[in-house]
């Protein structure tokens, strides 16, 4: 799932474990920690925060201090935490259930965009990292990646990002309140129970509005609105989550969420894989899969453009329920075994959009050459 519940204990744990790490690192010297010296740590955006910057100072710094050399003071535990925190990536390995959150320096200095035109692949077997191309990069044109989710709309996206590094994106997506048409953060007007209701600008702090009404509703609502139904979400995805219970949680809420809001995207994507679980999947099933697959992609097609894992997903469900579709009129003689041959060859070129996808998510062993 998109969504995740990380626990505090991890989350301290991996801070400390990075922390020294850094220490030691820096013990050595040399040309990688003079390349992370230079990284920002966000320390002075940080600190504003008084009651965080308490709990690092309780969670990460009092214990790496009873660790390590008594040269170490706290500005420097505190820099370090803030560097491993604004810089590092995190990754999961679906083949070896290896996860966690590694610094490369290099690859920090990438900015972000919500739109980006790169996608990094960790290699758990030695923890390189390689960054490619998701479409055409233009000359001139910056390389960026995208240090949330593109599923994720307003304003979950901008609280990630500000809470974190402390900036407001201003990306061609960030600047469009209808995220390029696909209001995928929209909202269903309590009021009128006609429009949809936007943020008025692209400012995290914006008013929102009803677009029939033009009702104001506060971000803060808003935001509380979407917690509690992402949380109803999350506690789904957590349950052995169904079709059923999926298919109720999204009709339960379309009195409050766009039909194409990220929230309901996401149950979307976790009813497509639930349904191609199935040992015996029936036309029905098939025909509900494409619909369901063609969906969400024609949503996330305009944010999130070129080759992506969500894409290859997307692509690859499609066309295997068409071969099942397939399978099934030979079976049943709707079709005779020339026609089928033909069909499933088209199908199969198809995939190779797939085998695009799945290669730029693909990590790749480092062979001590550039």
């Amino acid at each position: 799932s998109v969504l995740g519940r990380g626990g505090r204990g991890e989350l301290v744990g991996g801070r400390i474990i990075g922390v020294l790490r850094l220490c030691g690192v820096r013990e050595q010297g040399g040309a990688v920690w003079d390349q992370i010296d230079q990284l920002m740590d966000h320390g002075e955006e940080r600190r504003r925060d008084s009651e965080l910057w308490q709990r690092v100072q309780e969670d990460v710094v009092n214990v790496v201090k009873e660790m390590v050399a008594d040269d170490i003071d706290d500005e420097l535990i505190h820099r370090l935490t803030g560097i491993m925190d604004s810089n590092s990536v995190s990754f999961t390995s679906a083949r070896d259930g290896v996860m966690g959150r590694a610094l490369y320096p290099l690859l920090a200095v990438a900015n972000h965009s919500c739109v980006a035109n790169c996608r990094f692949a960790v290699n758990t077997e030695d923890f390189s990292v390689v960054l490619r191309a998701k479409r055409r990069i233009e000359e001139g044109e910056e390389i960026t990646i995208n240090y949330s989710h593109p599923i994720y709309g307003v304003p979950k996206r901008k609280q990630i990002i500000s809470s974190k590094w402390f900036f407001s994106c201003k990306c061609s997506r960030c600047c469009d309140v209808t995220e390029f048409g696909t209001n995928i953060s929209a909202l269903k007007c309590s009021h009128c129970h006609e429009g949809l209701i936007l943020p008025e600008t692209p400012e995290i702090d914006s008013l929102w509005r009803c677009r029939f009404c033009f009702n104001p509703f506060e971000p803060e609502v808003i935001c509380e609105i979407v917690k509690a139904i992402e949380d109803e979400l999350y506690d789904v995805l957590e349950m052995n989550p169904t079709v059923k219970g999926l298919e109720t949680f999204i009709k339960k809420n379309s009195k409050d969420l766009h039909s194409k809001h990220y929230l309901n995207l996401i149950a979307q994507r976790n009813i497509i894989n639930l349904l191609t679980r199935e040992s015996n999947i029936t036309r029905e099933v098939a025909k509900k899969v494409i619909r369901l697959g063609k969906a969400f992609k024609s949503t996330l097609t305009p944010l999130d453009s070129g080759y992506s894992e969500w894409m290859g997903f997307a692509l690859k469900k499609i066309n295997m329920a068409q071969l099942e579709l397939l399978k099934l009129d030979l079976k049943e003689k709707k079709i005779n075994k020339n026609a089928f041959a033909e069909e499933s060859e088209t199908v199969w070129k198809a995939m190779r959009e797939v085998e695009k996808c799945e290669v730029l998510c693909t990590p790749v062993k480092y062979s001590g050459k550039l």
